[in-house]
């Protein structure tokens, strides 16, 4: 699995390709692990969590402070794009895009 999406967390957060909770590497092209993606800040009447102050090596970034919201756009059969927003500005928080090789 390439991409994971879950969203009970309130708050957002993705990590690095990921495999027993160490970093497989830290590009998102072809990647030979999963990466997560925890698009949880769309609200919540008890507040955002928060993040650690002492993350591990495979968190790629979060925002716990902002609700936003998630656009994905899918390119082709190998590549897509995830961008992450911020609600009150609507400003771009945060973006990856995730290229597999295609294989006959």
């Amino acid at each position: 699995m390439d991409l994971y999406f879950s969203g009970h967390a309130h708050l957002y957060s993705r990590t690095y390709p990921t495999y027993q909770n160490n970093p497989t590497q830290f590009n998102f092209t072809n990647p030979t692990s999963t990466v997560h993606v925890v698009a949880g800040g769309a609200g919540n009447r008890e507040g955002l969590q928060k993040l650690s102050s002492n993350p591990p090596s495979w968190f790629a970034g979060g925002l716990d402070t902002e609700y936003g919201y998630g656009i994905m756009q899918v390119w082709n059969n190998t590549a897509l794009t995830w961008s992450y927003y911020r609600s009150d500005t609507n400003q771009l928080y945060d973006t990856f895009t995730l290229v597999k090789d295609q294989h006959p």
